[in-house]
């Protein structure tokens, strides 16, 4: 990653991920989108994403989360509470956040 450049997810989970951060992703579809596993993980692999996607074709976890917009971000801590939450596209302001959890343990 070139200095200035927006990191993507890939590029934090080869740089920040560590015994005490982990990345996964939910994939959850949207209107017309693929809810076909083989697809998904085409994709993923396409994208060269090397952390855990999820997949929830039943919108539960969307549900759960309260969700009403996509794409989002969140940052939960180890004791499960969402520390961060971020609607909308990019990652600049999230890196921050991560940063903060990692140094508290």
């Amino acid at each position: 990653m070139c200095r200035g450049e927006v990191p993507s997810w890939v590029d934090i989970q080869n740089t920040l991920v560590d015994d005490s951060f982990k990345l996964i992703s939910i994939h959850f579809p949207a209107l017309g989108a693929s809810t076909d596993v083989s697809v998904i993980a085409e994709n993923a692999g396409n994208l060269n994403v090397n952390f855990p996607v999820a997949i929830d074709n039943d919108l539960s976890a969307w549900n759960d989360y309260g969700n009403n917009a996509w794409p989002v971000a969140y940052a939960v801590d180890k004791q499960g509470d969402i520390r961060f939450k971020q609607v909308g596209a990019g990652i600049d302001s999230i890196l921050e956040v991560i940063g903060k959890l990692k140094a508290a343990g």
